[in-house]
């Protein structure tokens, strides 16, 4: 029987007068890449604190691999790599001491750790600001290596907390892949991000969390097979009523907008009725320039199930 990566059950967090997380039931499977989004103050950073162990619920239990995190806090410190969005360096050692203290910590033998540190360093593009000090690197750099300390020890799940701010544009392309890689390697991570856009590129399951409850969570393919109808693009050299036509022909397609040449359509039928649709355009020599489903990514699941409300 296969092992959940994260099992939360019931969970809650309160701070005061302040409930961070309600009765929160969660199931990560290993391997996937679990987008958490969600507004400020949602409850995403509570919630990879407590897996993290850096604090306890106020009730329920998470479970890390079956082991529970308040029972068994030094097993789970083994299996985790936790980034938090704001962390401290140590601005006076350089990259490579940084590093090579934190493979200390999780007891890696001195004499491997040179070789694990330059694996890491070139695993996060680091390799030249190997002997500089961590207080003269930019801040994408010092995000980078604070990836690169919490792989340091082969985890096997990783908990990112807005991975990506401080990155300029390249080095965010590198993350993704490098999410895809550690996801290809069989690591399981779960990734907090305000950049939907950026999720959509490597999440493989997420969950929308507001106020402090998961107002929906699954795979993303699971959810797309969910809605009612397929949302399709298309854009057309000519505004007639040859267009029109054609698209009357379609009982289970209908116009949402449609602006000059460019259309959105609502089609509750099958995909090969999309390549149905684009054979009779060319057949009645509507000249096509493009016509393409829009599958449901993280922006459109945030505007579906979100209240919209500021947590």
């Amino acid at each position: 029987m296969q092992v959940n990566a994260v099992c939360v059950r019931n969970l809650s967090k309160r701070y005061n007068k302040l409930l961070a997380l309600s009765e929160l039931n969660l199931t990560v499977a290993p391997g996937e890449v679990f987008g958490l989004i969600g507004p400020n103050g949602a409850g995403k950073t509570t919630l990879l604190r407590i897996l993290g162990t850096l604090c306890e619920p106020t009730g329920g239990e998470a479970h890390v691999f079956g082991i529970n995190v308040q029972e068994q806090p030094r097993a789970v410190h083994a299996m985790i790599g936790f980034m938090p969005d704001f962390y401290a360096l140590y601005d006076d050692l350089k990259v490579w001491e940084y590093l090579d203290y934190f493979a200390g910590l999780h007891g890696i033998a001195r004499d491997q750790r040179r070789k694990k540190c330059d694996e890491m360093l070139a695993r996060v593009n680091l390799e030249v600001k190997r002997d500089a000090l961590v207080g003269e690197t930019s801040r994408g750099m010092k995000q980078r290596l604070c990836l690169a300390r919490a792989l340091i020890h082969e985890p096997q799940l990783l908990l990112l907390d807005e991975p990506a701010s401080g990155l300029d544009p390249q080095a965010r392309l590198e993350l993704r892949d490098l999410i895809r890689q550690l996801q290809s390697e069989g690591k399981t991570l779960i990734v907090s991000s305000h950049i939907l856009t950026e999720l959509s590129g490597f999440c493989t399951s997420f969950g929308l969390l507001e106020k402090g409850v998961l107002v929906k969570s699954g795979r993303l393919e699971d959810i797309q097979k969910e809605q009612p109808s397929r949302i399709v693009f298309l854009d057309v050299l000519e505004d007639s009523a040859r267009v029109a036509s054609v698209l009357a022909q379609f009982p289970s397609l209908s116009v949402t907008t449609h602006e000059g040449q460019q259309y959105v359509l609502s089609l509750t039928g099958q995909r090969e009725d999309i390549a149905q649709l684009h054979r009779h355009l060319v057949q009645a020599e509507i000249p096509v320039v493009s016509l393409y489903e829009k599958r449901l990514d993280m922006e459109d699941i945030f505007q579906k199930y979100s209240s919209k409300e500021v947590s």
